[in-house]
């Protein structure tokens, strides 16, 4: 039995993850000088909900490179073959996120805290054994 060339699942993991490389630079270069002033640690006089839209996106923006490097490690996994998951059963094609690290559509929505647990899969896995 032949698989099918994981390259089209591979190109579109290496792709976000060069997206969300971008944005972490992007970010860095954008907003590094406006997060790294005295008044935002000190209080600026800013209401809550201010304060907060700042922390999300400083978090956004250091976590963009992490979330990059994990897709673009998934998409050559699945390239070289190792991520190879074996066949879903419902759709009868080809898994190739044996490798994957990150599930980048509940890690983005979650709002609760269990949605953390979308981030670092593998050692999520492995601490409940």
């Amino acid at each position: 039995m032949s698989l099918p060339s994981p390259w089209r699942y591979s190109a579109e993991r290496c792709s976000l993850g060069l997206c969300y490389i971008g944005l972490h630079s992007w970010g860095k270069w954008a907003l590094g000088e406006y997060f790294s002033q005295p008044h935002l640690m000190l209080g600026d006089g800013a209401g809550f909900l201010l304060r907060t839209a700042r922390l999300w996106a400083w978090a956004k923006v250091h976590l963009a490179l992490y979330v990059g490097i994990f897709l673009l490690a998934d998409g050559a996994c699945a390239l070289s073959g190792a991520g190879y998951n074996g066949v879903d059963p419902r759709t009868g094609e080809v898994m190739w996120d044996g490798m994957s690290n990150v599930r980048v559509y509940l890690f983005e929505i979650g709002s609760k805290s269990f949605h953390v647990r979308e981030w670092h899969l593998s050692e999520n896995e492995e601490s409940e054994h």
